[in-house]
C-alpha cells in the first residue's frame, strides 16, 4: 500500500465515493494488506474472477450471467483550462479504460463493452462504469467519474442502454446535478457530475441514487428523469450507497470519514416518498441486497478511522434490528448481488492498488 500522506477534513474524507475513491493515500502500510490478502480466501468462499479494473457493480442478466461493471485505470487525457477543477483531488486525467464485463458460472469471461471514459485523481483512484441493471433483456449501464470536471471532456455522467453493439445515452445525470440541486448539498466536497452509485429496477423503471447529495431518482425506459426522494432534507450528508428493494425501497448508508463504528443506519423509502429511519448500527455500509427475505448489508471497512484491508464484513440484518457476521475478512469490498445458486458474490479490491480486482462467490450457511 502507499503510504499515508494526508488526512482531509471529515466532510471532505468523504470524497471515497463523493468526490473520488482517494483513500490509498491514507491507508496505512502493514504487513498482511491488500498485497498479502489477494492470495488468500476466508473459508466459506472461492474466487470466482480475478484481474478486473476496480470492480464495482455487479448484478446477474437473465442469461445468468455475472455483469461487473469496471471503472477503469483512468488515462492522460485532461480538461484543463476547459473548466474548474477539483481543488483536493484535481486536475483529473481521463481515459477510455473502463469496461463492463460479464461471467458464466464457470467463470468464463467476455467482454460486453470496453471503452467508456474512466478517470483517475491525483492520488491514483478511479471512477468509471459504477452499476448495471436489467429491463427485460436489455442491459443498461450507469457511468460515473464523466464530465467536464472530472477530466472528460466529451460525455457526462448518465445511464447507457446497450442495443446491440452500439450505446444509447438515455439521459445526463451531470446536467441533472446541476440543475435539480438538493436541499442541502454537503458543504465541503460538492461533486458538480453527481456520483451516481446504484443502479436497480422495479415495475419496468430504473432506479438510481446519487451518494454525493442524497437524491434518489426514477428514470423510464426513455429517459425521463424524476427525483423520488431527496434524503438530504431529513438527513444531510449521510452518503447513500446501499438500495435494496423488498416491496419498497431501502436505503443504508457509507456515512462520514474517518469511519466511526456502528453509525451507519437502515432506512425504508415510503410510498409517499419519505424516509424512515430503522435502526442504527452498522458500519460503512457500501451494498445492501435481499436474499430470501433477509437484509445482507456489505460493510466495506469496519475498523475505526480509514479503511483497513481484511476489515470488511457481510453482515445480516434481522427486522428486529439484531446484526449478525456472516462473512469477514473482505478486502476493500464494494458491491455485492445474489446468484442464481443462492450464493453472495462480492467484489473485493475495488479501491486502494490496482491489480488484484477480483469477485469472490460467498457461500451462507
Amino acid at each position: 500500500m502507499r503510504k499515508k500522506l494526508q488526512i482531509l477534513p471529515s466532510l471532505c474524507v468523504v470524497c471515497l465515493f463523493v468526490s473520488s475513491f482517494s483513500f490509498s493515500q491514507r491507508l496505512p502500510h502493514r504487513p498482511g494488506g491488500a498485497a498479502n490478502s489477494a492470495r488468500s480466501v476466508s473459508a466459506g468462499a472461492t474466487v470466482f474472477a480475478t484481474d478486473l479494473r476496480f470492480p464495482r457493480g455487479v448484478k446477474f442478466g437473465p442469461d445468468a450471467r455475472l455483469y461487473v461493471a469496471e471503472s477503469g485505470l483512468g488515462g492522460e487525457d485532461d480538461t484543463i483550462g476547459l473548466c474548474d477543477q477539483d481543488p483536493n483531488f484535481g486536475p483529473y486525467h481521463s481515459g477510455r479504460t473502463s469496461r463492463v464485463t460479464s461471467f458464466d458460472l464457470q467463470g468464463n469471461r467476455t467482454v460486453v463493452v470496453d471503452n467508456l471514459p474512466s478517470r483517475i485523481d491525483i492520488f491514483g483512484e478511479t471512477f468509471g462504469a459504477a452499476d448495471v441493471a436489467f429491463l427485460g433483456k436489455t442491459l443498461y449501464i450507469l457511468t460515473n467519474g464523466s464530465g467536464c470536471s472530472q477530466g472528460v471532456s466529451y460525455a457526462n455522467n448518465g445511464i447507457l442502454r446497450v442495443n446491440g453493439g452500439s450505446l444509447t445515452q438515455i439521459n445526463d445525470l451531470s446536467l441533472w446535478t446541476q440543475t435539480h440541486p438538493v436541499a442541502n448539498p454537503p458543504c465541503c466536497d460538492f461533486d458538480a457530475e453527481g456520483v451516481w452509485w446504484t443502479l436497480n429496477t422495479n415495475n419496468g423503471m430504473l432506479y438510481t441514487n446519487n451518494a454525493n447529495t442524497g437524491d434518489f431518482l426514477r428514470v423510464t425506459a426513455d429517459g425521463t428523469t424524476t427525483r423520488v426522494i431527496d434524503t438530504s432534507v431529513t438527513e444531510g450528508h449521510i452518503v447513500p450507497t446501499g438500495v435494496a428493494l423488498r416491496g419498497n425501497f431501502y436505503v443504508a448508508n457509507l456515512g462520514l470519514f474517518p469511519i466511526t463504528p456502528g453509525s451507519s443506519s437502515l432506512y425504508k423509502i415510503l410510498p409517499d416518498h419519505t424516509l424512515s429511519k430503522l435502526f442504527d448500527g452498522l458500519t460503512a455500509v457500501i451494498s445492501l441486497v435481499v436474499k430470501d427475505g433477509k437484509f445482507y448489508a456489505l460493510e466495506t471497512s469496519t475498523e475505526a478511522d480509514f479503511p483497513v484491508p481484511g476489515s470488511g464484513k457481510i453482515v445480516r440484518i434481522s427486522d428486529s434490528g439484531a446484526i449478525t457476521d456472516v462473512f469477514t475478512g473482505l478486502t476493500f469490498p464494494t458491491a455485492m448481488t445474489v446468484g442464481p445458486d443462492g450464493a453472495l458474490y462480492v467484489s473485493e479490491f475495488g479501491y486502494g492498488d490496482p491489480g488484484f480486482g477480483r469477485i469472490l462467490r460467498v457461500t451462507l450457511n
